[in-house]
């Protein structure tokens, strides 16, 4: 629906349940990020993780509920691309999510492993009212 809008240049959804679709992931991540950098217009990764401690499953179920139920609501795809994007290495991005924990673990080890590049990192969890899996609300 947003790659529609105008400005809009590089939208995907990609999933985190299983080590292929987690490197297909790794690249549409990396290319929203040059999209930005190079300032071509908006750009969007959707991720659906799975989230087995809130689910009461166990990681193999809840991988495999991403698989098998997630994706055939959500389709994996990348509805739109931009003609020409390079490869740089300076990034500087926000992220967000809504409820669980998947945000939070992507800012660790996107954190976590800028640190171990020797780079310059602020890593700053901001919690809301939907953290841990508590089911928001509309007043």
């Amino acid at each position: 629906m947003i790659s529609v809008c105008d400005g809009v240049v590089y939208v995907e959804r990609c999933s985190l349940a299983s080590l292929k679709h987690i490197r297909q992931a790794k690249k549409a991540i990396r290319k929203c990020f040059q999209v930005q950098v190079d300032r071509l217009g908006f750009s969007l990764v959707e991720l659906l993780s799975p989230c087995p401690t809130n689910w009461k499953l166990s990681p193999a179920e809840a991988w495999e509920w991403v698989n098998n139920v997630m994706v055939k609501t959500y389709p994996l795809e990348c509805s739109k691309t931009p003609r020409d994007t390079r490869i740089r290495n300076d990034y500087s991005n926000d992220f967000a999510g809504f409820g669980g924990q998947g945000v939070l673990l992507m800012g660790y080890i996107l954190s976590h492993g800028a640190m171990l590049k020797g780079l310059n990192v602020t890593y700053f969890p901001s919690y809301g009212a939907e953290m841990r899996g508590a089911r928001p609300t509309a007043p």
